[in-house]
Parts: C-alpha cells; structure tokens; sequence
C-alpha cells in the first residue's frame, strides 16, 4: 500500500467515527425530551373530552 492510499484510508476512517461519534451524541445524549402534563385530570376536563366524542359522532 503506497502512501498516497493509506493516507486516504486513515482520513476515510477518522471521518467515520467522527460522524457516527456525532451522530450518537446528537441522539443518544442530548435528546429533546418531551415535557408531559402530569396534573390530574379533573371533572371540568373530563366533560371536555367527553363533549368533544359527543361532537365527532354527531358529525358522523
């Protein structure tokens, strides 16, 4: 292997893991994390939703 190819080969190589090294980074540690409402639900937002099945099926 002349010079010119394994030098090639190295940049090829050091390109790689440092794409699936950024690649892994961007999705395995710094995740966009959902933020969920973990409130209870009361009686006003349980009717809510309850009108609004009402309203689909009326629709129907």
């Amino acid at each position: 292997m002349d010079k010119k190819s394994k030098t090639l080969l190295i940049i090829l190589v050091i390109m790689t893991v440092a794409s699936v090294g950024y690649t892994f980074y961007k999705t395995m540690i710094k995740q966009d994390f959902e933020v969920v409402n973990i409130e209870p639900l009361t009686d006003e937002d349980i009717s809510e939703d309850t009108f609004e099945d009402a309203s689909e099926a009326e629709m129907e």
